[in-house]
């Protein structure tokens, strides 16, 4: 076989040059490989992707809890934001019938009072001095708009 290679290195190239015979080289012996060993690199990976699996279910387990602990408190805020709108509603509706002018005019006559006679009443009309920093009076029934949550 040896011998093949060098005539065949022997041989002019295609280019029209010789070439240099060439240096045979030794193969090395062949031996068998070793076992790979299994055992003692398989425990770490085993250990460090068990440690990664675990606190990966423990974080999406906590997760879930702390989703289920929202819903369940935005239930119970909903619930109560439907009571408390309708208990203002119902207190809403108090004051518009306690501010009812028909009220107030029977609940007085009922506790002696009467209106007075016409020609008795005097009207007083107070002019403001120019740049007064004294506020207005409010509109009349302003006291029960505020009550009642309703702007001025």
């Amino acid at each position: 076989m040896s011998a093949l290679r060098v005539e065949r290195d022997a041989r002019p190239a295609r280019t029209g040059r010789t070439a240099a015979p060439r240096r045979l080289r030794r193969r090395p012996k062949l031996s068998a490989a070793p076992e790979p060993r299994t055992g003692g690199r398989r425990w770490p990976f085993l250990l460090i992707s068990a440690v990664l699996v675990v606190s990966l279910v423990v974080a999406v387990v906590s997760a879930q809890a702390l989703v289920a602990q929202t819903s369940f408190r935005m239930r119970d805020l909903t619930k109560r934001t439907a009571e408390l709108r309708h208990a203002y509603d119902d207190l809403r509706l108090q004051v518009a019938h306690l501010s009812a002018p028909a009220r107030i005019a029977e609940e007085a006559n009922s506790r002696g009072l009467v209106l007075p006679d016409p020609s008795t009443v005097q009207s007083v009309q107070v002019r403001e001095p120019a740049g007064s920093t004294v506020p207005a009076p409010p509109p009349s029934g302003y006291a029960v708009k505020r009550l009642t949550g309703e702007g001025p």
